[in-house]
Order: C-alpha cells, then structure tokens, then sequence
C-alpha cells in the first residue's frame, strides 16, 4: 500500500515539474523534453497533461497526425465531460482540423460543453451559426457570451456592427462593443476604438480619444497601434506634428510585424521641406512594403522611380533586398 501511495506521489510530482517546466520552456528543445514526461500521462487520462500536450499539437503541428493527435487528446478528456476539452472537440469537429468536418457533431459537443459551463463555447457555436439565416440566433448566443464574461465575444458584435455584413451598420453598437473588449484587454478592439474615435463613428470625432485607444493597443501588444500612432504624428493629428517620432513609430511598426508601416515610413519620407526627406529612402520603404505584399505601395514606388535613375533604382532595390528576406523569415 505504501509503494502504490509513494509512487502515486512521485507521479504527481513529475507532472508537476514537467507542466511547470513546459509552462517556462523557451525554446522547442525544452518544450519537446516536457512533453516526453507528460505524453504518457496524457495516454492515461491526466487532465492537465491532456490540456497541456493536445495543445502543444494543436498549436505547433508538423504533420496532420499531430492535429489528428490534438483533436484525439481532446476527445479522451471530453470523456470526463471537462468543459475545456468539450468546447474544442466542437471547435475541431466545426473546422475539420484533425478530424473530418462534421457540424452536427460539432454542436453537440459545444451544447454539452455549455451544460458543462463553458462560457466560450456559445461564442464557438455562434461562430458556426453566423449566417444570413441563422443570424438572429447567433447574435443572442453572442450577447450570451458577453453577459458570462467573454472579452472577444465584444469584439466579435463589434466586427458584426462595424461592418454590417449580417445586419445594418452600427457604428455606435460596434463602439460600444469594441471599448468593453479593450477593457477587458483585447488588443484588437484598442485599435478599433481608436480607428472609430478618428472617423468620427459611434461617439463623435476624438482625435484625444483616439490617441489614448492605440496607447492602450500599444500597450496589449498590437502592432498595428505603432502604425496609428505615426500616422497621428506625422499628421498632427491630436497631437503635435514630429515626422521624429513618427518615424520611430513606423520603424517599430516595421520591426513588431506590421506590413502598412512600411509604406508608411515611405510616406514619411516624401514629406515636403521635411529634414526626414530622401526620396530614397522613400523608394526603398515603398518597394519592401510592395514586396511584402503591400498593393497600394506598388503604384506610388513606380510613381517614385521616375525621380531617379536606373542605377539608383537598382541600388536601391539590391540594398532592399536583405531586408524583404529578414522580414520574411520572420513573417507568420
């Protein structure tokens, strides 16, 4: 009796140091070396260890054996009528991702995982429902989400009102949705507030407001804000103009992932009487950014080449060059 309770402590115990040491892992090498200790836990029905490696194959698959291996960890921890577990059972059976699409199966699991209490799981349902024809019924589980706590469920209205694809444009629904999802933290929706308080939709032109909303989106990560935030700069808008800082927003726009700050940096560089311009360097920020699949940089880079010789052209381009392959490789 005593070796089975030892050994029942040992086990937790490494399951502990393995789900801590995953948690902390930096690097695929160690994340690999947890998931070795936690893959056989996972086999035997461990929750934790479920939750924990069917996500890791869920969000770092090599192969669609890994998916299908997510999807089968999941299924095995739904048994226990977890409400995690059940939700992205639903979730994979209504995206096909590791099994084959099936949306009565795909219901059935996200109702059991209401039941279960599951909050997100009426925000996944709706997601399933949002059609012309079902869209009433997804916009009250949608609100239903929103009442439990589900920050993107906001988010989600909002996008709905913003941009009228089901139902008619509501600017002032689509803000007030977006600004109770930045206060709860979502990233996204402090770019949307801000975009919204610029054009003047839902509350009225507020360029302070605005600037106070991309901050915010800065803040939780968004790279899109540092783009916003030039743009105000170098506008003067709502604050005062400095083609300085923005052109430091836009650099780290660049450099945090955000494609239009490329272009950006460009505009910024074709500034008229601004110590900062150098058609050059607005060539060059133009034709990366049009390399990187920006469109509308493409028309104003071949606007810009009739300012500068073939020679430079090339120059410029051979000087782009390492630059369009660093953010690629860096590129999701």
């Amino acid at each position: 009796m005593a070796e089975k309770v030892s050994s029942a402590v040992e086990e937790k115990l490494l399951q502990a140091s393995a789900l801590q040491a995953y948690g902390l892992a930096r690097t695929d090498e160690e994340r690999i070396s947890a998931l070795a200790v936690l893959e056989p836990l996972a086999e035997k029905g461990d929750l934790n260890a479920i939750l924990v490696v069917a996500g890791h194959y869920s969000l770092y698959p090599t192969s669609e054996a890994d998916l299908r291996k997510s999807f089968e960890l999941y299924l095995r921890g739904a048994e226990s009528e977890d409400p995690t577990c059940l939700l992205l059972v639903g979730v994979k059976y209504g995206a096909g991702e590791g099994v084959e699409e099936d949306r009565e199966k795909a219901f059935a699991f996200l109702d059991r995982a209401i039941e279960a209490g599951s909050a997100e799981a009426y925000k996944a349902k709706a997601h399933l429902l949002l059609k012309p024809e079902t869209f009433e019924e997804a916009k009250a589980l949608l609100w239903r989400a929103c009442e439990l706590g589900v920050v993107d469920a906001h988010a989600y209205l909002g996008d709905i009102f913003y941009y009228g694809e089901f139902c008619e444009a509501d600017p002032v629904l689509a803000l007030a949705h977006f600004e109770k999802a930045m206060e709860g933290g979502d990233a996204y929706s402090a770019v949307m507030v801000g975009d919204c308080y610029l054009q003047g939709l839902g509350g009225g032109k507020d360029s302070s407001k605005a600037y106070s909303a991309f901050i915010r989106a800065k803040e939780l990560g968004d790279a899109r804000a540092w783009n916003r935030l030039g743009r105000m700069y170098l506008f003067g808008e709502g604050v005062s103009f400095d083609i300085e800082l923005s052109v430091a927003h836009f650099r780290k726009g660049i450099e945090v992932g955000d494609r239009e700050s490329m272009i950006w940096l460009g505009v910024a560089y074709s500034v008229p009487g601004a110590d900062f311009e150098d058609t050059e360097e607005c060539f060059l920020w133009t034709y990366v950014a049009g390399e990187m699949g920006v469109e509308t940089a493409r028309s104003h880079n071949q606007d810009l080449a009739a300012y500068l010789s073939s020679k430079a052209r090339e120059e410029l381009k051979a000087k782009a060059a390492p630059i369009i392959a660093q953010l690629k490789e860096g590129a999701p």
